[in-house]
């Protein structure tokens, strides 16, 4: 399963489409669906295109607001948010300035609703290894 973000709808369609879809059955999406939604929007944010990687982002950034419990699972016994960890590189590694700065910033707002001080510690320190051995 896929989420096709071609041309059959205009772009801005599509993400409000996932913000209110994010919004009204959050909770209720099941693990494989939200895993499909955010790996679109993922994909988007990493757009060259700066109109297509913000409209993206703001996207995201609902999905993370109405299903982060879901996303952050995993997070307090690892220090790694189960359901996104494997989009980190994608969001962090975009290849403009601006569409890093956009999925840092929704991983952060992520990892800020996870109301854990020691599990969003040990997660700061994982990024921070994981960064120290790329470099």
């Amino acid at each position: 399963m896929s989420l096709n973000l071609g041309t059959e709808a205009p772009l801005p369609s599509v993400f409000s489409l996932a913000s209110v879809l994010a919004r009204d059955a959050g909770p209720a999406l099941s693990k494989d669906s939200l895993d499909v939604l955010v790996h679109g929007l993922v994909q988007a944010v990493s757009s060259k295109d700066a109109d297509t990687a913000s409209a993206a982002a703001r996207a995201l950034d609902y999905v993370f607001k109405y299903c982060s419990a879901h996303l952050l699972e995993g997070l307090a016994e690892t220090g790694w948010p189960s359901h996104c960890r494997q989009h980190y590189a994608s969001l962090l590694g975009a290849p403009t300035d601006d569409a890093r700065l956009l999925g840092a910033r929704a991983l952060a707002r992520l990892i800020r609703r996870a109301h854990d001080d020691a599990a969003v510690e040990a997660h700061v320190g994982n990024v921070c290894s994981a960064v120290d051995r790329k470099e």
